[in-house]
């Protein structure tokens, strides 16, 4: 469906004031995109409430370490995709962002069509399932994995991981799997309990 200017303003903003999801007290925007688009000073304080922001200094050590040269990247577990955005905006990086809920998808797209980078910014939402990853991914220079993999066996691949002996085994498949579709992994396992 395509959206003008302001409809994708509206639909932005009515995604995050209706957020009932836990992920509100850390996600961040890129500050680029306040520059690109203005109107989001009128939602900003979503962005600005959170608590716990872990994007910003990630972003900025893979900015140090990013070797030149890359073209692609795959974001899995993109959130409201701002390391896709990034990417795609300072370097011209064309960027796949897989996010399993919907509604941060849509929100994604809505930013990469309102910023510019609807043509170097693919939104897709779902779940990516172990056994269907070679298949689910694209081929890409760079994989962005960051606080998703702790999950498993608990929020998806509840099944999967039991079938496959238990967490360990489950992400070194899943890293395993990354690792033939990119040539650098930008990883973080997040917190597990237990």
């Amino acid at each position: 469906m395509t959206r003008t200017r302001q409809q994708n303003i509206e639909h932005l903003k009515d995604i995050l004031e209706n957020d009932q999801g836990r992920f509100g007290n850390y996600q961040e925007l890129p500050p680029l995109l306040f520059e690109r688009i203005p109107e989001l000073e009128q939602i900003g304080s979503y962005f600005r409430k959170a608590t716990l922001p872990v994007d910003s200094p990630r972003y900025t050590w893979l900015r140090e370490q990013l070797p030149d040269g890359l073209s692609s990247a795959i974001d899995i577990g993109a959130n409201l995709g701002f390391f896709s955005l990034s990417l795609a905006a300072e370097y011209g990086i064309e960027a796949t962002a897989y996010e399993q809920l919907g509604i941060y998808s849509e929100a994604c797209e809505a930013l990469a069509d309102l910023a510019g980078l609807d043509d170097k910014v693919i939104c897709r939402s779902g779940e990516l399932i172990v056994d269907k990853l070679p298949e689910q991914l694209s081929v890409a220079d760079l994989s962005i994995h960051l606080s998703v993999l702790h999950h498993a066996g608990e929020v998806f691949d509840v099944d999967t991981v039991k079938k496959m002996g238990g967490w360990r085994a489950y992400a070194l498949e899943t890293l395993h799997i990354l690792g033939d579709k990119t040539s650098h992994l930008f990883f973080q396992t997040g917190n597990l309990l237990g």
